[in-house]
């Protein structure tokens, strides 16, 4: 997964550190597309995000047990999500990834129900400034509620769809 930390800009990726993300992101893309083309093998994009301000103090680390983005971390702010999603996806599109998979899409307006994984808003955060009433998916830091990136996301999976003749 890739992280950023959105301080300094309102719009675009946010940041000098979201901005080193978003081009490490692009460049590991073409690393990988342009290793698999060499040997004739498929590739695909998965496991990918950014961290949310909305959800930076939900973020797990790979391998870690102490939960919230750190102050060295990237975070990008709801209205940042869309850009990085927008070059990976168009980067991993130009150079021929065969699939891509987004990480964690998140829900909301879901019925927390006994036992379930949903999340009641007020014991958890509301991403989308939704009432109490409503309940969310789970979210690891990487979850997407993000509207604008939701669009990015779809753009991308109709592209995917077109170049594989399926609609």
């Amino acid at each position: 997964h890739g992280s950023s930390n959105g301080q300094g800009s309102s719009s675009g990726t946010g940041g000098t550190k979201n901005q080193e993300t978003v081009n490490l992101g692009k460049q590991w893309i073409e690393l990988h597309a342009n290793s698999a083309n060499t040997y004739g093998k498929p590739v695909s994009l998965k496991g990918f995000g950014i961290v949310g301000k909305d959800s930076q103090n939900y973020y797990q680390p790979f391998n870690s047990t102490e939960g919230g983005a750190d102050t060295d971390q990237a975070v990008a702010t709801t209205n940042q999500l869309a850009q990085p999603y927008d070059d990976w996806l168009t980067t991993a599109i130009k150079v021929g990834i065969n699939g891509i998979t987004q990480y964690q899409l998140g829900q909301t307006g879901l019925e927390s129900l006994s036992g379930s994984v949903i999340y009641e808003s007020n014991d958890y955060h509301k991403p989308d400034g939704s009432d109490s009433s409503n309940g969310y998916s789970p979210d690891d830091g990487y979850a997407v509620y993000s509207e604008q990136a939701k669009q990015v996301l779809q753009s991308a999976a109709n592209q995917q769809n077109q170049k594989s003749g399926q609609d």
